[in-house]
Parts: C-alpha cells; structure tokens; sequence
C-alpha cells in the first residue's frame, strides 16, 4: 500500500506513505509553487487529507499542479468531497523538497530497502510544551522519516485560492494557435519527465488564451494541472467582452489567498 491511516495518531489525520510516492508527488506540484515571499500562501504546498490518502496542490497564478497519492489503488476522491483536514505547508526556502529528493534518491537507489514517510499536523513534537499551554501550540506540518529524519514546515493561516472552482469550470475551445512562455514548459513542466520517466503530457486546451489542462501519463502518483498561455496580439481573434478571462480569475484567485 501507497499510504495507511495511523490509527494511533487519528486526530491529526497521520498517514504513512511509501517515500517513492510521496516524494514524487510532493515534487512534482512543487514545480508549480511561487518563490515570491511577498506572496507567501502561494510559497506552500496546500496538502488535503482524506482517509485514502492526500491530495497535493501548489500554484502560482500562472501554473497549477495536483497529485493525488492514495493508498494502493485507491481512487482520487471527487472534488467536492470534503476532506477530513487541510493544511498549507510554507516551502519558502525548498526544505520540504529537499527532503523529499533525499528521499527519492534514496528509494530508487538499487537494491533499496523500503522507506517509508510519516506526515501529519501538529505541533512540533520536539519542543517541550508547559502544560498549561498544551491545546494552544502552534500547529505545523511533520515529516517524520523512522530513525533518520523529521522535518517540520509551517502553516500558512489565511485562505487559500480556490482551484476548484478554477478546475470545475474549466472547458476545452479549438484552437489554431497557442502560445506558451519558453520557461513554464521547458524550465518546469520539463522537469515531470525526470519526476516520472517514460511519461508524456496530454494536453487539452482552452482556446488561444484560456487555460490549458494537462495530464501527465503514466504517472504514479497522478499529477494533473492547468497552465495559462502568454497573452499576444492575435489578428483574428477580438475581446468578447464576457468578463474575466482564465488568466485573470486565476491570479485574482491567488492575490485574495
């Protein structure tokens, strides 16, 4: 199995995670998150807990990335299925993703033996608490790697954009022309190939400057996205005046995260 639930830590959600798995996904969304501390909630990992597993998802406006690591063949819930905790871990400084390629190149090694990665919510279980603070601490992400590592990331308090109401409303429009900013596809997208060798992106677009969605496959975990084209000046295509674009909803989205 991908991820069990920890039935000894229930009340934060704690799951064990096949490190291969979870490092993937975790770096793979990683690639779609801001480096702009000005804008720290997009500096983070929004990570959902179900029972199943965790749903991973980082943007910044510009670039979205989700990766569902479930436990076994467990499918990725629907969208408007709530889940049990939600949490932004901040990865201003790449911390989280260090690890996570530590962990990766460690599992994937040769004759590797199995790794495994503990994540939950909490306080950081290496400061000692006065007891009358005990319920108040200040609650962060932990990843706890048995007997080598424990990395814990602070939250981010505030809200977060609302991707699904980006995603739900997303739809696919023909188009002759697209363009796409030389960085996004080879400096980032171009890096899922290393994450997830033998895989190719799919994929659908959304006109000439709507979002377009893409599906890397195979890939285990999933990772899925949408990416928003450069805007230029197309001769035969004129304002339609209908309200705001992909774009604009996406970074209007993210500037009241």
């Amino acid at each position: 199995m991908t991820a069990t639930l920890d039935q000894e830590a229930p009340e934060s959600d704690a799951l064990t995670f096949d490190a291969e798995h979870i490092a993937r996904g975790w770096l793979s969304v990683a690639l779609a998150r801001s480096t702009d501390e000005a804008r720290p909630a997009l500096t983070g990992i929004n990570i959902e807990f179900f029972e199943r597993g965790v749903r991973l998802v980082a943007t910044d406006s510009y670039m979205l990335l989700r990766s569902w690591v479930g436990a076994g063949d467990a499918p990725e819930p629907d969208l408007d299925e709530a889940p049990s905790r939600r949490a932004v871990a901040l990865d201003v400084y790449g911390r989280g993703a260090g690890l996570m390629r530590h962990m990766l190149a460690l599992a994937t090694a040769k004759d590797a033996p199995p790794y495994d990665v503990r994540v939950s919510i909490g306080p950081d279980p290496r400061v000692d608490i006065e007891p009358s603070f005990v319920g108040f601490e200040r609650q962060c992400a932990i990843f706890d790697v048995p007997d080598q590592e424990l990395l814990t990331l602070p939250l981010y308090e505030g809200d977060w954009p609302d991707w699904r109401h980006l995603w739900d409303t997303w739809t696919s429009h023909t188009t002759t022309e697209v363009h796409f900013a030389p960085e996004l596809i080879v400096a980032r997208l171009g890096k899922l190939g290393k994450l997830h060798p033998g895989s190719t992106v799919g994929w659908s677009f959304g006109g000439p400057t709507g979002a377009a969605k893409i599906v890397l496959s195979p890939a285990e975990p999933s990772v899925e996205g949408l990416a928003m084209p450069t805007k230029v000046h197309l001769p035969d295509l004129a304002p339609d005046g209908e309200g705001p674009s992909d774009e604009d909803r996406i970074r209007n989205a993210a500037a009241n995260g």
